[in-house]
């Protein structure tokens, strides 16, 4: 959900991990990106994504009735 969503960003932003900036216009523009401490997890997050791609393709994740993984 987006609630959870904003509670994530919100505890990897006040860890150092992503940084956050908004513009003052309407709708408010929201932007994220890495910190250097999150480039530092970089290697370890694109190994994740690849294994998780792979698992993927294999079926290891099944869809349920929603169609959602």
């Amino acid at each position: 959900s987006s609630a959870a969503s904003d509670v994530y960003k919100r505890q990897l932003q006040g860890a150092g991990v992503i940084w956050r900036e908004q513009e003052q216009t309407i709708p408010p523009a929201v932007t994220y990106g890495l910190t250097s401490r999150g480039n530092d997890l970089r290697g370890v997050l694109d190994t994740l994504g690849h294994i998780a791609e792979r698992w993927k393709d294999e079926g290891v994740f099944a869809e349920d009735e929603l169609g959602t993984v």
